[in-house]
């Protein structure tokens, strides 16, 4: 039976791809998606999924919080979905 290994830690203790489960997580809050579907649909354009711009001005100033960090406003326009948050997030956070 092969090893499982073990997962990767950033500097600030946190697993590697525990940001997608947590911003999965804020946006079914602020949103009223359900998780499932809102991880189902990651690639799907906010608008799609019913997320207008104002619940995601709320869903990316809860993740600064959460993360402490900062999205730059020019970043703001490349986020199209969910993956592009993810991603976003994981760059803000090696910095």
């Amino acid at each position: 039976m092969a090893k499982e290994k073990p997962a990767k830690k950033q500097a600030s203790g946190d697993i590697v791809g525990d940001e997608r489960k947590e911003i999965i997580n804020i946006i079914s809050k602020l949103a009223k998606i359900a998780e499932e579907t809102i991880d189902k649909n990651s690639g799907m354009h906010f608008t799609e999924s019913g997320i207008d711009s104002f619940a995601l001005v709320e869903i990316i100033f809860e993740i600064e919080n959460k993360f402490n960090i900062n999205i730059p406003q020019d970043s703001l326009v490349t986020i199209k979905s969910v993956d592009d948050l993810v991603k976003l997030v994981k760059v803000l956070r090696k910095k």
